[in-house]
């Protein structure tokens, strides 16, 4: 445990372990370590969810013994996994909208250059969507919602869907265009994430 700690800080922390006998005790005390370190003037005494967490993150970053932690792309592990996701998503997004248009110049008698865009725009949409399950969530809003995920994990969630949603908004600003196409009115940000999701519906009727 960290030295230099108040009494009110020790019998706090003391109570915590015995009231939590179940904890990664190793985490645990490097989570104190961190919330305790020099040069950290805070009052604020963490709870167990915290503590644990904090202390993991650490020791993955820097094993103990090995001096300070240094800030890598595992900190910002969930961020990176779900931009990467989001970009795969976005992509193929392009693709299957290239694919539709292709089916909709089919449809005016381009056959031709219709059925060379929609094979184009299928082939990259599923290459793409592959890729972006490459970079799974480790969980999902249900491992949020129902207590599943705990603390630890609901950081985790949160991280990977601002990363996910990163590239999505420039997707979400054409998107609202054809939000109010689709709905006389709704050309909004629910209008653009509703046309997603609708545009998403049209392109895996097309991949079946």
């Amino acid at each position: 445990m960290a030295t230099g700690l108040s009494e009110r800080a020790l019998k706090y922390y003391k109570d915590l372990a015995k009231k939590n006998p179940d904890r990664d005790k190793d985490a645990m005390a490097r989570g104190i370590e961190y919330f305790h370190r020099e040069g950290n003037k805070t009052e604020y005494l963490p709870t167990a969810d915290e503590l644990e967490y904090t202390g993991r993150r650490r020791m993955e970053l820097s094993p103990q013994g090995e001096g300070q932690p240094q800030e890598t792309e595992k900190e910002s592990g969930d961020f990176v996994t779900g931009l990467k996701r989001g970009i795969d998503q976005t992509q193929g997004m392009l693709y299957g909208g290239t694919a539709l248009a292709g089916r909709a110049m089919e449809g005016l008698g381009m056959e031709d250059i219709g059925e060379s865009l929609q094979d184009w725009g299928l082939e990259g949409y599923r290459r793409n969507m592959d890729e972006a399950g490459e970079n799974p969530a480790r969980y999902s809003f249900k491992d949020v919602y129902t207590g599943k995920a705990g603390f630890g994990g609901t950081i985790d969630w949160m991280q990977g869907t601002l990363g996910e949603l990163a590239p999505t908004m420039a997707e979400a600003a054409l998107g609202s265009v054809i939000g109010t196409l689709a709905a006389p009115g709704a050309g909004t940000a629910a209008g653009a994430f509703g046309a997603r999701t609708v545009l998403k519906k049209s392109i895996d009727k097309l991949v079946k």
